[in-house]
């Protein structure tokens, strides 16, 4: 599934707040969840951000039916990184969000920060897979990717917005 952030923010600016500290306590905030750790680092040409979270699956954007197969206290891993920015103002991403426990999902993205007339674009394509049995993986699998990853990607610019306004 393609989600599509179109910010005001230049895309330096956006890719060093996705890169911050700062920003990512932010952005757990915002997304209500208790955040259990946090590394922001570099891997070679590649700086890296993982956070653990952990959160009641009554959290707003859960979606319901997945609410039925999630224990009673959710943990989480967010590692999202980046390559440089480049001349053009560039840069691909890579996402990886585990839920873990039983059932298990995964959802893997490919990110690209662009430059855009107005400020930049995110763009993040994700695929998640679950534990669960067919045909109930899918539908679940495809409400997780649009509803839970695109709601927190929603969040993600959001906060994004407010600590970078016009």
């Amino acid at each position: 599934m393609e989600h599509v952030s179109n910010l005001s923010i230049p895309p330096a600016t956006t890719w060093s707040e996705l890169t911050s500290e700062p920003f990512l306590r932010a952005f757990a905030d915002e997304v209500g969840v208790t955040l259990e750790d946090l590394v922001v680092g570099a891997e070679g040409d590649r700086a890296v951000a993982r956070m653990g979270w952990s959160f009641d699956p009554d959290l707003p954007g859960v979606p319901e039916l997945a609410k039925r197969f999630l224990p009673a206290r959710v943990h989480l891993d967010w590692e999202q990184s980046w390559a440089p920015l480049g001349a053009a103002e560039r840069a691909d991403g890579r996402l990886d969000v585990v839920l873990q426990g039983r059932p298990g999902a995964s959802a893997i993205g490919d990110c690209r920060l662009e430059a855009t007339p107005d400020g930049s674009t995110l763009r993040t394509t994700t695929r998640t897979s679950t534990e669960l049995p067919f045909p109930l993986a899918g539908r679940i699998e495809a409400l997780i990717d649009k509803e839970l990853i695109g709601w927190i990607i929603a969040v993600q610019a959001r906060v994004l917005l407010r600590r970078n306004p016009g």
